[in-house]
C-alpha cells in the first residue's frame, strides 16, 4: 500500500511539473488543483473501462489513488453547505 501512495505521489509531481512546463512558469496553488482534478477525472473513467472488462483488482488500485490524490485537494461543500 505505501509502494501505492508512493507511486500516487511521484505522479502528482509529474502533474506539477507538466503544469509548470506548460509554459507557465511556477505552478501555484489554483494550478496544481486543476491538474490535479484532471487526474482524479481520468481514474475515473479508466474505472469505468475496468468494470466493464470486470477487471475488479484494478479498480480497487485505481480507487485507492484518487483517494489519494483526493487528500490533497480541499474539501467540496456539501449541497447543505451551499444551501446555508
Amino acid at each position: 500500500k505505501e509502494q501505492e501512495r508512493l507511486d500516487t505521489l511521484r505522479m502528482m509531481k509529474g502533474a506539477i511539473l507538466l503544469v509548470e512546463k506548460s509554459g507557465k512558469g511556477e505552478a501555484d496553488d489554483a494550478a496544481c488543483i486543476t491538474a490535479f482534478r484532471a487526474e482524479v477525472k481520468k481514474r475515473q473513467q479508466t474505472i469505468e473501462l475496468l468494470e466493464q472488462h470486470g477487471k475488479t483488482d484494478e479498480v480497487e488500485a485505481t480507487r485507492r489513488e484518487i483517494a489519494v490524490i483526493e487528500s490533497f485537494l480541499p474539501q467540496q461543500l456539501s449541497r447543505e453547505d451551499l444551501v446555508a
